[in-house]
C-alpha cells in the first residue's frame, strides 16, 4: 500500500484540513519549517526523548512522509522506565528500532537508534556549576550530531523555552541544532492542543527532566542513588493520591529528600495528597531516602535555579 493511502495518514490529513485558527497557521508554519529542513537533505534525524515534544515532531513530521530518523539516548539520568516509553511510542507511530546501524544504511526512515552515554563519567558536567546543562547538552548533542550525519539534526526545544532560563539552548545555537517547534513559534500549549486534534496519544504527558536536576549543580550522584531516585519517582508516577499532579524528587542535600507536588489549583487537596505519598514513600524506601519532607508548590520545574536567584 502506497503510504499516502495508509488508514492513519488519511486520518491525519483530515484532521489537518479541519484545524480551527490558529492552530492551523502554527500547523503551517510548522510544516514549512519541517519540510524546508528536509528537503535539503532527503530526509531529518530527531534528538528523541520521548517527552511530549519530540514525541509530536517526530508524529507530525512522519505523519506528513517527511523521512524521519529518531535517536534516543540512554544512561544512568534516563529511567529505564522513561527509555522503554520512549521506545514503545516510537514503535506505536510505526518506527523500527535499529540495532545495527552500519547494516541498516539503506532504510533509516522510520527507525530508531538507542545509543549510550553516562553523564557520570564526564567531570566537567560537575565542575561547571550552573553551566552543567550546558556542559551536558554540548556532550549529548555532539554525540546525536555525528550520529545524524549526513542527515540535518533537530530537537524538541519549543517557543515556551525561549522565555524561561535554558542553559542547554547554548549548546544548541553553537551546534547548529534546529528546534522546528520553536522556529514555528509552536508553544507548549499549542503542542498539546494540536496532539489532541490531530490525534496524538497522551498529549498531557508532564514533562520528565533528566534525573541530574534533582540533585545541587555540583553534586555528582552515584548510579545506585540514580536508579533509587528512578525507582521511586516510577512508584510515585503510579501512586493514585498522585491524581495526575506534576512532582519532583528531589535531594538538596546529601541527608535530606524533598518530595515537591504541584498544587494543581487546590493547595488544600495537594496538601492531604502529599501526606499520603510521603507515608508511601516512607513505607517503600524507608531509610533508603533519607531525611524525607514535602511540600506543596504552584512549579516544580526550576528549583534549584529559582533557590539559587532567591
Amino acid at each position: 500500500m502506497d503510504a499516502a493511502e495508509r488508514p492513519e495518514v488519511r486520518e491525519f490529513s483530515e484532521r489537518l484540513e479541519m484545524l480551527p485558527e490558529p492552530l492551523a497557521l502554527k500547523a503551517r508554519a510548522l510544516r514549512e519549517v519541517l519540510t524546508e529542513l528536509a528537503d535539503a537533505a532527503c530526509g531529518l534525524a530527531l534528538a528523541y526523548s520521548g517527552g511530549l515534544d519530540s514525541r509530536f515532531l517526530a508524529f507530525f513530521a512522519s505523519s506528513l512522509q517527511i523521512p524521519v530518523r529518531l535517536l534516543h539516548v540512554t544512561g544512568p539520568h534516563v529511567p529505564e522506565i522513561e527509555s522503554r516509553a520512549a521506545l514503545e511510542s516510537a514503535r506505536a507511530m510505526g518506527f523500527e528500532r535499529i540495532e545495527n546501524f552500519d547494516e541498516a544504511r539503506g532504510r533509516l526512515d522510520r527507525t530508531i537508534e538507542l545509543l549510550a552515554l553516562d553523564p557520570l563519567t564526564n567531570d566537567a558536567i560537575f565542575t561547571s556549576g550552573t553551566d552543567r546543562c550546558y556542559v551536558c547538552k554540548s556532550t549529548l548533542f555532539r554525540l546525536l550530531k555525528d550520529r545524524a550525519a549526513p542527515l540535518p539534526l533537530a530537537d524538541g526545544t519549543n517557543a515556551s523555552d525561549l522565555g524561561v532560563y535554558r542553559p542547554g539552548l547554548r549548546a544548541l545555537r553553537e551546534l547548529g541544532i534546529r528546534s522546528p517547534l520553536a522556529d514555528a513559534d509552536v508553544a507548549k500549549d499549542e503542542i498539546r492542543a494540536l496532539g489532541r486534534a490531530l490525534g496524538l496519544a497522551d498529549p498531557e504527558q508532564a514533562a520528565r527532566p533528566c534525573l541530574l536536576t534533582r540533585y545541587p549543580y555540583g553534586v555528582r550522584p552515584t548510579h545506585d542513588e540514580l536508579a533509587l531516585l528512578a525507582d521511586a519517582e516510577a512508584f510515585l508516577e503510579a501512586h493514585p493520591a498522585r491524581e495526575g499532579r506534576g512532582f519532583r524528587l528531589r535531594r538538596p542535600e546529601a541527608t535530606r529528600t524533598l518530595l515537591q507536588l504541584d498544587s494543581g489549583g487546590n493547595a488544600e487537596e495537594a496538601r492531604a495528597a502529599l501526606e499520603v505519598l510521603l507515608a508511601a514513600l516512607a513505607e517503600t524506601f524507608g531509610a533508603r531516602l533519607p531525611g524525607l519532607t514535602g511540600e506543596v508548590t504552584g512549579k516544580v520545574s526550576g528549583w534549584f535555579d529559582r533557590k539559587r536567584d532567591s
